[in-house]
């Protein structure tokens, strides 16, 4: 059920970030595998292949899997990027201030480079014991670009149809990323169809909002005989896992250090403000991260997640796994 504006105050997050700051990022997760049944059967190939028993909870699965990205979708209308990145600094995470653009789409993107801390129990093979958070890819689509049509419907869906469009704050952005809350209210159907004619990206955020998009796993750190884009893309397959083949199913980077696939996405129930319909839901991504010229001596597993590996995203492999949330015809 959607809050109203007004009810969305929310205490500031501590300045100083820990892991236990860190895990208000876990409901996200928790709701996305739950209502992503692609997700949940990828992640526990992944965690049998860590050589983790079968028998898992969410928490297990989520902790016993390394994911290299997490990714959000939002509005310019409602502030973009800008209070999802303040929510997130406020976490620990660091903007890298590096922009890729996706012209065709409307929509420009930037990511965070999270904070590590060290404990006992590693990560899917991160050497020396350290746990890697998840970078966080966050995209805004530019809704004045759109044609009027789907604009309107847009501004229709977040002003709940009064037409005064409220900003989000970094703590409304954190209380809807964290607690699931909704910033607006669901639209209906014919709202949503008139924003896909124009834009498959702002129908999917007009009906999740700040949902998570999608999680990464990160390949690279997983047991070594599925440890390449490759043979995790074909053992996938093998269990009927259906990948999306927008751009190919690996999208290589043109230094061929960064390898990305996804599955195509779930479809899910949404109660549309004037009934329930099926719509294209979240999906799962899966990244490799090869060493970087100097680092290619060094042994797989002992890598520096953000100095020995190929770090940040590609524009033209993120630009095909956008569509992923695209319905197949």
């Amino acid at each position: 059920r959607p809050l109203l504006w007004h009810q969305m105050a929310m205490a500031s997050p501590s300045s100083s970030p820990s892991p236990s700051s860190l895990s208000m990022l876990l409901p996200c997760l928790r709701s996305w595998l739950s209502s992503t049944p692609s997700a949940l059967s990828s992640l526990l190939l992944c965690s049998s292949f860590n050589q983790m028993s079968r028998d898992l909870s969410l928490d297990d699965i989520l902790h016993s899997v390394p994911l290299d990205h997490m990714a959000f979708r939002t509005l310019s209308i409602t502030g973009g990027v800008a209070p999802v990145i303040a929510f997130l600094e406020s976490l620990g995470f660091t903007q890298t201030h590096e922009t890729l653009t996706f012209a065709s789409k409307h929509v420009a993107a930037t990511w965070l480079r999270p904070p590590n801390f060290t404990n006992g129990n590693g990560n899917g093979g991160g050497g020396g014991g350290t746990l890697y958070y998840p970078r966080i890819f966050v995209s805004e689509l530019n809704v004045s670009a759109l044609p009027p049509q789907a604009a309107e419907a847009l501004v229709r869906v977040v002003s709940g149809g009064s037409g005064q469009v409220p900003v989000l704050t970094a703590e409304m952005a954190g209380r809807c990323i964290c607690e699931g809350l909704r910033p607006w209210p669901y639209p209906t159907k014919a709202d949503y169809d008139a924003i896909l004619a124009h834009s498959d990206y702002g129908a999917w955020t007009a009906a999740h909002a700040l949902n998570l998009n999608h999680a990464a796993v990160a390949i690279h750190r997983l047991a070594r005989e599925f440890s390449n884009a490759s043979k995790l893309a074909d053992a996938l397959k093998l269990q009927h896992v259906t990948l999306s083949e927008a751009g190919g199913i690996i999208k290589t980077s043109p230094d061929g250090l960064l390898l990305q696939f996804a599955t195509q996405a779930d479809a899910v129930e949404v109660p549309f403000a004037d009934g329930t319909a099926a719509v294209s839901g979240a999906y799962i991504e899966f990244a490799e991260r090869r060493p970087l010229p100097g680092f290619r001596h060094i042994p797989s597993g002992t890598w520096d997640e953000y100095s020995h590996l190929r770090d940040g995203f590609e524009t033209g492999s993120a630009d095909r796994i956008f569509e992923a949330t695209q319905a197949k015809a």
